[in-house]
């Protein structure tokens, strides 16, 4: 029997063809729905690891230290020496100068996860330097820090080369 001119076998194989594209079209908005619960989830994560960076970058005592280090001439005089012993003779520092150069180290270690980790900015310059971390990495160079600018390179090259760039286009603008 013919409905509409189309025999049975043909209403099976409309039939069929119109579950397939449903289904086909379902999978395409539950993939979307799950990529974009995916990175709202982890926005939610990098907010939460952002606060809890931001929060001792700002409010732990040795993170405020070095901060004035490299703003102040008298306080960056205080890790400059051991800063110069740390590159020339790097296994003669004392044991309170490899504290002081950990304060540095985790100082650097905050700013340069804060930039890698974060999947919201990418290379979004605007965004980077509105959160004001930006300014600890090009600091370093504006203040003619040099041996903590050559320690950085020494040991962080990733923060180096974006410190490098930014002071150039800082230069070209």
């Amino acid at each position: 029997m013919k409905v509409l001119g189309i025999d049975s076998n043909g209403w099976i194989a409309i039939a069929t063809f119109v579950i397939a594209l449903a289904t086909f079209i379902a999978a395409l908005v539950a993939s979307k729905n799950s990529r974009r619960i995916f990175q709202q989830s982890n926005k939610d994560e990098w907010l939460k690891t952002y606060q809890t960076h931001y929060f001792e970058f700002w409010h732990d005592k040795e993170m405020r230290e070095i901060r004035t280090a490299i703003m102040n001439d008298e306080a960056y005089n205080s890790i400059r020496e051991i800063l110069i012993k740390r590159l020339n003779t790097p296994n003669e520092i004392s044991k309170e100068e490899y504290y002081e150069l950990d304060k540095l180290d985790k100082f650097i270690n905050i700013i340069t996860l804060i930039r890698q980790i974060n999947p919201l900015l990418g290379n979004d310059d605007k965004v980077w330097e509105e959160l004001f971390f930006e300014y600890w990495l090009v600091s370093p160079k504006k203040e003619k820090r040099e041996e903590l600018l050559k320690y950085i390179e020494l040991c962080y090259k990733s923060s180096y080369y974006v410190i490098m760039e930014k002071q150039w286009k800082i230069k070209q603008v």
